[in-house]
């Protein structure tokens, strides 16, 4: 996460505006992630080694979470007493910055599961927050186990063009329940984009002289102008 992201994420901040700080650039790398797994029929991974293994391919991991069909509830990793400390390292160094700051959410190894607190979202909390470039894989079953996957190639962090960070921009705004105008404007920084910033507008400046504007009233988007491709005409938008 870059600096000025990090430092809005002060003492009593609400979850919504985290994930809102979160989401957009982790989004973004799970749909590259996604596409670099493509599909597969097996997986499996062994807990005291760190280690996925998908089809054939191998993987190291460290672990968030779990959750089960039973409970709709979340546990983190530490809950898990067969995942050794070198598993959990990163998922604890995390959780400590969190209940630092305050949110009760992160106060326990456990949290109730709902719309609005999904396993999912609380995964790419997670991966914002780590030390390294991860994503995270869900091996999913009866019990799913979350956990961070390391040591991915750079392309699957690399920064979105305007037409791919319009596309996931709107479907947040649509999907999620999240402030618009930190969400987006965190999402421009962790993507390295340009913009200006002014009280109900934000403009990002991409490559080929693409412009977006987005307006806000009261943090959430009504509005978004922009050329996608530089030849044609601006496109308006109201949400």
């Amino acid at each position: 996460m870059k600096e000025e992201n990090r430092k809005k994420i002060k003492r009593g901040i609400s979850y919504q505006d985290l994930l809102s700080i979160c989401i957009g650039k982790a989004f973004a790398n799970q749909e590259s992630f996604r596409s670099y797994l493509g599909d597969y029929r097996r997986w499996d991974t062994d807990v005291t080694q760190g280690v996925l293994v998908v089809d054939e391919r191998v993987f190291e991991v460290e672990y968030i979470g779990t959750t089960s069909k039973g409970d709709s509830l979340w546990y983190t990793a530490e809950q898990e007493q067969v995942i050794p400390d070198a598993g959990i390292r990163m998922m604890l160094k995390i959780k400590k910055f969190l209940k630092e700051k305050d949110i009760p959410e992160f106060y326990f190894p456990r949290a109730q599961l709902s719309p609005n607190l999904s396993e999912h979202d609380l995964a790419m909390i997670f991966c914002t927050l780590a030390e390294e470039q991860v994503c995270y894989f869900n091996g999913s079953g009866e019990v799913s186990i979350f956990m961070f996957v390391k040591n991915l190639p750079e392309d699957i962090f690399k920064p979105v063009p305007a037409q791919r960070f319009f596309q996931i921009a709107m479907h947040i705004v649509q999907h999620y329940r999240v402030n618009a105008k930190k969400m987006i404007e965190s999402f421009l920084i962790e993507n390295e984009t340009e913009y200006l910033a002014e009280e109900n507008t934000i403009t990002a400046f991409f490559e080929n002289d693409t412009e977006i504007e987005f307006q806000f009233k009261e943090d959430k988007l009504v509005k978004v102008k922009g050329n996608l491709n530089a030849e044609e005409d601006e496109e308006t938008l109201d949400i």
